[in-house]
């Protein structure tokens, strides 16, 4: 019993650190519209379904039309997360730059 206890910790902590080595860190824009998000990253311009860990979407959805004032806008961000079948899971997200808050 003692060493199945030992071997379930041994495998939880594998697994921990198997999802922290995908977590990458991602320049790019979040786009909103139409109840979907997608991020695109500046680097490969490749297109990505977004889906937030921590978050919940209703939130996302109101704080993303707060900054953009409309759907389909690009706000500039940084994320941090992994890609999985096309999707990135969103793990932190910091937004860059709002439209409209520079100086003249």
């Amino acid at each position: 019993m003692k060493s199945v206890i030992t071997l379930l910790i041994i495998l939880m902590f594998k697994c921990s650190l198997v999802d922290k080595q995908k977590a990458q860190d991602f320049s790019g824009w979040w786009i909103y519209g139409e109840s979907l998000h997608l991020f695109k990253d500046e680097k490969s311009l490749k297109e990505f379904e977004v889906n937030f860990l921590n978050e919940r979407k209703e939130d996302l959805e109101l704080l993303y039309l707060e900054i953009a004032e409309m759907e389909y806008f690009p706000v500039d961000c940084n994320v941090k997360g992994y890609v999985k079948n096309d999707t990135l899971y969103v793990d932190d997200l910091e937004i860059t730059f709002i439209q409209g808050c520079g100086e003249d």
